[in-house]
């Protein structure tokens, strides 16, 4: 098979898919289906003479229609019609995934069972998924809980951003809470239950070895949570472009699995892979394997891949199929998923830029897995910040600065805070000392961002950032790639002439 039929099918299917979001039905026109049977017919003669990317093309683009239209009644409950012009409501359900601490607010989706009727009391059958809102900042519940929710349904406008995100989750409500009841009877013990106690465990050891903010800092490295975070920090990393080393994304896995890579200096580089890879299985477990995490999990390895193997098409392909897997799942994806967006353009970078990055780096010492971690960063953020820019309308100017600087910082304040942890954990009375290096290192990073977050025009707010400026941006970066790429291959091809004395 030539090698470039998989490209002509996994881009006729993404970019199909890409466009269908403007045109998402259950069920399409008969005249879709006829014309794309015939031009399938048609390109399958052609494939018979030859032209074997016509039939790849338009298979792609017939895969991208079923996706789509399959995906299409996606969140939509019929048992959601029992909420049809009611302002507040009491459910009763089952607590489903992790919850998600935001610091001033708790949300967690519920497995509804019934809705009770505020007039007479009856319970109703009623099967969605809702999302609950909690600012009441009470017991915080668990995966499994039995819970009553009395509060105010919050109306999404159809067809909006959030409703697609909401789409995606399979989630038909929002509610903003004003009472919740646990229920009497102890929910049994789940692996997802487990490991949300586990992870709360972990969470008090850490808080028990290292101060605030170093505390929260090191809790969203090690594993995505921002809620131990002030808001003021957030602040700062939100100006500084680095809110996303406290967020689980494939290029934060990357850096993650680039740590671990360096803590393995000792072993031959193919030999590193497989602990390394088993290493985010069991993060990704850790932190509770919701859609999100996986996905940045895949992402991650594949960037790992690249980077270790050196073999950019096999890894390019790579990203193109788990993409193409997942949409073939969820296509509101690449429509509403910042996190899927982001990760993929991360991974991206780090497959086509890396080989440029790393002649440049050479010259950073590669102590721990540093240099690695630096060039994994910077890759990453290439081709994941424009788009970042364009999702939340701010450019944070002072973002190349700030990421080149504490990039080489975080790797060791992980790998310095895993290994304090685990002191502390071993021998109670040296956790003071043992959290000493981490706790300098965090508190470096938090200063750093504050001082660069301070300066003038460090970020600039945008209330619409055209579109066509990112494409531009993407194209030129796509064809200095292009001519890079070419040209170390004619450097490489070139045959050496010796020199000839007359």
């Amino acid at each position: 098979m030539p090698l470039t039929i998989p490209y002509w099918f996994l881009g006729s299917f993404l970019a199909t898919v890409f466009a269908l979001q403007w045109w998402i039905l259950p069920s399409y026109p008969v005249i879709v289906w006829v014309v794309l049977t015939i031009t399938g017919i048609a390109s399958a003669a052609a494939a018979k003479n030859g032209r074997a990317e016509i039939f790849a093309l338009f298979f792609g683009i017939t895969c991208a229609f079923l996706s789509v239209s399959h995906a299409a009644d996606r969140g939509r409950f019929a048992d959601l019609d029992l909420l049809h012009d009611l302002k507040k409501v009491t459910v009763n359900g089952t607590v489903i995934g992790q919850p998600d601490d935001r610091g001033t607010k708790v949300q967690f989706v519920l497995q509804t069972d019934t809705l009770r009727r505020t007039v007479t009391g009856t319970l109703i059958p009623m099967r969605a998924r809702m999302l609950i809102t909690d600012q009441s900042m009470g017991p915080m519940p668990a995966p499994g809980d039995k819970l009553e929710v009395a509060g105010r349904l919050v109306r999404v406008d159809a067809g909006s951003g959030y409703d697609k995100y909401l789409r995606m989750r399979n989630i038909g409500e929002v509610i903003e809470s004003r009472r919740i009841t646990f229920a009497n009877e102890q929910p049994g013990q789940t692996l997802g239950r487990t490991l949300w106690q586990v992870k709360l465990g972990f969470q008090d050891h850490l808080r028990s070895v290292l101060p605030e903010p170093a505390a929260g800092l090191l809790d969203g490295l090690l594993t995505g949570s921002n809620g131990g975070l002030s808001l003021n920090v957030q602040s700062d990393f939100r100006t500084t472009g680095l809110s996303h080393i406290v967020a689980v994304s494939g290029s934060n896995i990357t850096v993650i699995l680039s740590v671990l890579s360096g803590m393995l200096f000792f072993l031959p580089l193919r030999w590193r892979f497989l602990p390394c890879a088993i290493g985010i299985i069991l993060f990704t477990i850790f932190v509770g394997a919701s859609a999100s995490v996986v996905r940045a999990a895949i992402t991650g390895i594949i960037g790992l891949v690249a980077l270790q193997s050196g073999r950019q098409n096999d890894a390019r392909l790579a990203t193109l199929w788990t993409a193409f897997g997942m949409l073939c799942w969820n296509p509101w994806q690449l429509w509403a998923d910042a996190g899927f967006q982001l990760s993929f353009l991360a991974v991206i970078g780090l497959i086509e830029l890396t080989p440029f990055l790393e002649p440049m780096l050479k010259k950073i010492p590669d102590i721990g897995g540093m240099r690695e971690a630096l060039t994994a960063t910077l890759a990453a953020q290439f081709t994941a910040v424009p788009w970042g820019i364009a999702l939340f309308q701010s450019i944070p100017l002072i973002s190349p600065l700030s990421n080149v600087v504490v990039a080489p910082l975080i790797p060791l304040a992980m790998m310095t805070g895993s290994l304090g942890l685990l002191v502390a954990w071993i021998m109670p009375p040296l956790a003071l000392i043992a959290g000493l290096p981490s706790a300098l290192l965090l508190n470096g990073i938090i200063w750093l961002a504050h001082i660069m977050a301070l300066m003038p025009f460090a970020s600039v707010s945008v209330t619409a950032f055209p579109s066509w400026l990112i494409a531009i941006y993407y194209l030129l970066l796509a064809t200095g790639v292009m001519i890079l790429r070419r040209r170390t291959t004619n450097d490489t091809a070139a045959p050496s002439h010796p020199s000839v004395s007359l």
